[in-house]
């Protein structure tokens, strides 16, 4: 193109690309620079004819091309092209379509500017920064494949046709590589879905303050993302349908204090095979409408949701099955409306559900089978509605609130080394009292092993006869008659003075009864001293024979009776003893 070919404004341009300076050809809203007349107008094929040009710098300057406040008409083709002159185009409205498909390029900055038809950048090569602060494109930008050897800056940016509801991506990064930070904070929105599936980010990835809106699908697809540092979405981050970080690796920490998370009756945050190598926050007003999904998710720090709401009634609110983490803090009114499902994690630090609350009524509160950690304190606020499962969950110490435990507790097979509070056996029978009706033995031998290894035997003892007494209430009418016979007399062993007091009653009974009117001697003259005592002791022991029971004839009438009774209590007793102390010694 010829020199005489160009506009005013172009010549301007031409003039100060030569040696970098920047043209200023006005200023104010780059959203209406439609109606900019031909004064702050250039054409596309200028721009590109300049940048693709060979011209060697000067002892006056750099060559670059420099624009604010331009209005940029038609399309600015740059596929392929070696772009060695870097550009930038500030609070520019660009009409036409910025195709920079494969280019290899310096530094492209379109701060603030307008772009109607989006912006096309696959598989390119940018050797510096992309800058995208405060930039309004009305339709996608596309970097798939795309290689940033700096930042990519889109601070303030807004993506996607306001006007107009989702129409799918609006940011397509898939496998995008950046080697320094991703900035997408302080009032960015985008209304369609943000993609950046299998990106590689260098440093970190920041989307604090920003707004993504793609309701009823996903406003962030970042599975398998890989970021070198943190991952912040803080401050009022807002996202308007569901997150999708599944398979991402985060070397620093994930942080979504204050975030507000939104896919009602969906998945607010899909986080399956997560890896956080620093802590993953939710706290400080995170609110979350719609499943938080962490199948398998791997943590090396704590995962904290002091405070957090999550709400999705009578659905899974907390999936974090299979969870590995150092700790996970669910305290300070941390609020769930839904189930929490943490079967078969492992946290090696505390389990804390201190002052949490389980507002859902539903069948499952709180699902724990398989669990593992270190600590489980399980002190909500209020008592949960629903069931806590811990079967088989592997513990080092339990501790409870007495006064809020749940409508329904699962324990079979649930171990554990210590058990909080354990001043009160009351409170561990009030524990074990919320399990189904349905008998299992091994909560109650659990219970008493560990109150047998803090030294506490006589709670211990308590608990397996609450154990006994519960077996009991299944079992058919004759076996429960004598379960009953050896409760009373003996307490199934565990209450072996209940016998010395039922003998000392008939002994008592006896020695009053037949110290009133003595038994008739059998061989008058060869029998001994009646002793009443001796006499009702001889009933009262089925196999000792102290020679009072044989030396004395059966007496008659009401005492006769009273002989035979006391024989029956002799041997009840005595088999009761008996097996109440063989059942407590082989089970001890």
């Amino acid at each position: 193109m010829r020199i005489k070919q160009l506009t005013a404004s172009e010549r301007k341009l031409a003039e100060a690309f030569s040696i970098g300076e920047r043209l200023r050809l006005g200023s104010g809203d780059p959203g209406r620079g439609g109606a900019w007349g031909s004064d702050r107008t250039i054409r596309a094929e200028v721009i590109r004819q300049l940048l693709v040009s060979v011209t060697p710098p000067s002892r006056a300057g750099v060559p670059a091309v420099r624009i604010t406040g331009a209005r940029i008409v038609g399309t600015l083709d740059l596929r392929f092209a070696s772009v060695t002159h870097p550009l930038s185009l500030r609070s520019c409205h660009i009409a036409g379509t910025l195709d920079l498909h494969g280019v290899r390029s310096r530094e492209i900055d379109l701060h603030g500017s307008h772009l109607r038809e989006g912006l096309y950048a696959s598989t390119a090569f940018i050797d510096g920064h992309l800058l995208l602060t405060d930039t309004v494109i009305d339709k996608t930008v596309r970097l798939i494949a795309t290689r940033i050897a700096g930042a990519l800056f889109m601070d303030g940016a807004r993506l996607g046709d306001p006007g107009g509801g989702p129409g799918g991506p609006v940011f397509e990064a898939d496998r995008l590589q950046v080697d320094a930070d991703l900035l997408c904070r302080d009032g960015f929105h985008a209304n369609g879905e943000v993609r950046f599936p299998g990106a590689r980010i260098g440093d970190s990835i920041d989307f604090d303050g920003a707004t993504l809106s793609n309701p009823k699908a996903c406003a962030l697809a970042a599975p398998r993302i890989v970021v070198g540092g943190d991952f912040l979405a803080r401050n009022s981050f807002s996202a308007n349908g569901s997150i999708d970080v599944e398979g991402a690796t985060v070397e620093g920490r994930l942080d979504l204090d204050g975030a507000r998370l939104s896919d009602p009756g969906g998945y607010a945050l899909r986080g399956a095979r997560l890896t956080v190598q620093g802590e993953m926050r939710c706290t400080a007003g995170f609110t979350a409408h719609g499943e938080l999904r962490l199948l398998n998710a791997r943590i090396i720090g704590p995962l904290i949701l002091d405070g957090a709401r999550i709400l999705n009634p009578h659905r899974i609110g907390l999936h974090a099955s299979g969870l590995a983490a150092d700790g996970m803090y669910c305290r300070d009114d941390f609020t769930v409306e839904g189930s929490v499902r943490l079967s078969g994690a492992r946290i090696t630090g505390p389990l804390d559900f201190s002052r949490a609350c389980f507002k859902d009524d539903s069948a499952l509160s709180l699902g724990c089978w398989w669990l593992t950690a270190r600590e489980l304190i399980l002190r909500p606020a209020v008592p949960p509605g629903g069931t806590v499962d811990l079967r088989y969950a592997q513990l080092g110490l339990l501790e409870y609130a007495p006064g809020a435990l749940p409508g329904t507790l699962r324990l079979d097979g649930l171990t554990y080394n210590a058990i909080a509070p354990s001043t009160s056996v009351d409170a561990g029978l009030a524990w074990l009292d919320r399990t189904p009706p349905d008998f299992r033995p091994q909560p109650y031998e659990q219970l008493a092993e560990t109150y047998r290894r803090t030294g506490n035997d006589a709670y211990a003892r308590n608990v397996l006869l609450a154990k006994e007494r519960r077996r009991r209430s299944g079992l058919p009418l004759p076996i429960k008659v004598w379960g009953f016979l050896q409760d009373a007399t003996v307490g199934y062993g565990y209450r072996p003075w209940r016998a010395a007091g039922w003998l000392a009653l008939m002994l008592v009974i006896g020695t009053v009864a037949f110290h009133t009117r003595h038994p008739v001697a059998a061989e008058p003259g060869k029998a001994p001293p009646f002793n009443p005592f001796i006499y009702t002791l001889d009933l009262l022991l089925p196999i000792i024979d102290l020679g009072q029971r044989k030396a004395y004839l059966p007496p008659a009438g009401w005492q006769q009776w009273l002989m035979y009774g006391f024989v029956v209590v002799g041997w009840i007793l005595a088999t009761t003893i008996a097996a109440g102390i063989t059942r407590a010694l082989r089970r001890q």
